[in-house]
C-alpha cells in the first residue's frame, strides 16, 4: 500500500540516509544494557552454515537458519562501512574537516562495530568492514554464543543476562534503532547530512532495499511497534532540541528541530490518549509551555533547552506504557480515527507532522486490514495513499490545506 516506490522522503530515502548516517555519541539508553565485561566474537562466529548461514529457513526449532544470509545479501546495514568511501560521504567528511570517514569515530559510531583489541574474545572473527554486524544490535556474544539457539536448555532470558541485547523487547528495539536513525548533530546537518525521518514499523517492513531477517509474532505487533517508536523518537527529538538550543547554532536549526519533535508528538499523542490519559496530560502541558517559548527561539535558548528536557522526560514515561499495551482491533481503529480526525492541528504543524501521519496511518491500517479484512479496504488504502501524494519532494512546497483535506477524506473512510 505504501507508495515508497514513487514517493520520496523530503530530503533523502531512508536507505541512502543510513548510508550517509553520521552521529555524535551514543545515547545512554540504547547501548547501556550490555556490560563491558562481555566480549565480542565477530560475524564469523554466526555465519557458518550450521548456525545462521544456511540458504534455507529452518524446518523446525533449533535448526540452522538463514538469518545471516538474509542480512548480508539483502540488508543495507551490512554495507554501512562500505558507504563511508562513497562520494556523498567523502563530501560530508570533507565539510566536517575529517580526513578519512572510514577511520573516524564520529562516523564509525553508526557505520560499523568499532572495537578495540581488548574488547575481542579469544579467536574472535572480527572485521570492521562487516559494517553494522550482528553484535552491534544483538550485543557481545562471547558468553551466549554457544547456547542461545538451544531453546529448551538455554532460554532467551539467559542469553540476555549474559550480554545479549534484547531486540525482542519492542521498547529496547526502538531505543537501538532510533539511536542512529534520528539524532543527528547540527554540525552534521550543516555539512550536508539530512535530518533523518524514522518510523519504526515502516522501516522494519520488507522493501526493495531492505529485508528483515526476523519475523515478529502477533497480529497487532506492528501497531505496538509504531506507538513505541513514536514515543522514543519524540523523546530523542526533544533531547536533540534541548542540545541544539544550548549550542551556538542558528535559530533555523533550532526551529527545524522543534518541527521534527512536533511531527512525532502530533501522532503519538493519539496513542497516548487511549493508553495513558494522565501521561498525555503531563506531556501536553510540557509541549504547550515549549511551544510558547519557541515563538521567539532566539530570545529563550536556555529556557527552551530546559523546557525541551522536561518534555522529553514526559515522553520517556509514556514509552514503556505504550510498549506494554497489547494493541487490538478496537484500540488500533480508535487511534487511526483520532489521528485522521485531528487534521487541522496536524496539518498546521508542518511537513514533519504530515509525514509521520501518512506513515503511521499506512502501517496501522495495514495491520487492521490484515486482521479484520474490511470490505472497503481497497478504498481506504487508496485514501491513505493520497496522503503520500500530498507530501511534495520539496518540503517548502508543502500545502497544509491540501493535506488536511486528504486527512478528512481518510477520516470519512474509516468506519
Amino acid at each position: 500500500m505504501m507508495r515508497l516506490a514513487t514517493w520520496k522522503f523530503h530530503a533523502i530515502s531512508w536507505v541512502a540516509a543510513f548510508a550517509l548516517g553520521v552521529i555524535l555519541g551514543v545515547p545512554r539508553s540504547a547501548w547501556g544494557q550490555t556490560s563491558e565485561a562481555f566480549k565480542y566474537t565477530g560475524v564469523g562466529s554466526c555465519s557458518a552454515s550450521n548456525c545462521h548461514g544456511t540458504t534455507q529457513p529452518p524446518q523446525k526449532a533449533g535448526d540452522p537458519d538463514n538469518t545471516y544470509t538474509i542480512w548480508v545479501s539483502k540488508d543495507k546495514h551490512s554495507k554501512a562501512y562500505e558507504s563511508l568511501s562513497k562520494k556523498d560521504s567523502i563530501k560530508i567528511a570533507k565539510n566536517l574537516g575529517i580526513a578519512k570517514a572510514e577511520s573516524d569515530k564520529k562516523c564509525l559510531t553508526c557505520h560499523a562495530l568499532d572495537l578495540k583489541k581488548e574488547q575481542l574474545a579469544p579467536k574472535a572473527k572480527y572485521d570492521i568492514g562487516d559494517g553494522n554486524q550482528c553484535e552491534q544490535c544483538h550485543g557481545p556474544a562471547e558468553k551466549w554464543l554457544e547456547g542461545h539457539n538451544k531453546s529448551k536448555e538455554w532460554p532467551h532470558e539467559k542469553s540476555v543476562k549474559l550480554g545479549m541485547y534484547d531486540t525482542q523487547n519492542v521498547l529496547l528495539r526502538a531505543e537501538k534503532c532510533i539511536s542512529c536513525h534520528l539524532a543527528i548533530d547540527h554540525e552534521m546537518v550543516a555539512a550536508g547530512h539530512p535530518d533523518l525521518t524514522f518510523e519504526l514499523d515502516t522501516f522494519s517492513a520488507p522493501s526493495k532495499e531492505f529485508q528483515p531477517h526476523w519475523k515478529d509474532k502477533g497480529t497487532w505487533f506492528g501497531p505496538k511497534a509504531w506507538g513505541t517508536g513514536q514515543a522514543v523518537a519524540l523523546r530523542d527529538a526533544l533531547q536533540q532540541l534541548a542540545k541544539r538550543a544550548s549550542a551556538n547554532v542558528p535559530d533555523k536549526v533550532v526551529a527545524d528541530s522543534w518541527r521534527q519533535a512536533q511531527g512525532y508528538y502530533g501522532v503519538m499523542r493519539h496513542a497516548a490518549s487511549q493508553i495513558s490519559p494522565d501521561g498525555l496530560k503531563a506531556l501536553d502541558q510540557e509541549i504547550s509551555a515549549l511551544a510558547g517559548l519557541m515563538s521567539k527561539p532566539g530570545e529563550n535558548r536556555s529556557k527552551i533547552a530546559a523546557s525541551a528536557t522536561q518534555a522529553a522526560k514526559a515522553a520517556e514515561k509514556l514509552a514503556p506504557q505504550i510498549s506494554g499495551k497489547e494493541f487490538n482491533q478496537q484500540l488500533t481503529l480508535a487511534v487511526m480515527k483520532n489521528i485522521a480526525g485531528d487534521s487541522d492541528r496536524i496539518s498546521a504543524a508542518g511537513f514533519r507532522a504530515a509525514e509521520q501521519t501518512a506513515l503511521g496511518l499506512d502501517r496501522l491500517y495495514l495491520a487492521y486490514a490484515r486482521a479484520v479484512k474490511p470490505a472497503d479496504a481497497k478504498a481506504v488504502k487508496a485514501s491513505i495513499g493520497k496522503l503520500f501524494d500530498a507530501l511534495p519532494e520539496d518540503p517548502a512546497k508543502y500545502d497544509p490545506k491540501a493535506f488536511a483535506a486528504e486527512m478528512q477524506k481518510v477520516q470519512a473512510s474509516l468506519k
